[in-house]
């Protein structure tokens, strides 16, 4: 996993990296049944490199989070806040 990936989410986010977050690969979670990390805890989802992987993650991330649960999605720099129901494309 490219440590470097995070900062520049987290540069991109304007935050600091919270005490606790999960980092886990697209392809990693696109393959569960339900997301292997709390609900309540922040997670930074990376490798979302195709539309297919991101309906494989919006499908995993639906069976713990209500559809108009907040996300950010995070590319090239910029960030775009939407809704867990409206999730479709790749940055």
């Amino acid at each position: 996993m490219d440590i470097s990936l995070v900062a520049q989410a987290f540069d991109a986010l304007r935050i600091a990296p919270p005490s606790r977050l999960t980092l886990i690969d697209a392809s990693t979670l696109a393959s569960a049944h339900v997301p292997p990390f709390p609900p309540d805890m922040p997670a930074l989802i990376i490798g979302i490199n195709s539309k297919e992987l991101v309906s494989q993650v919006k499908e995993v991330l639906l069976v713990a989070y209500p559809n108009d649960h907040f996300v950010t999605e995070v590319g090239e720099g910029k960030r775009k806040e939407e809704r867990l129901s409206e999730l479709s494309g790749i940055s």
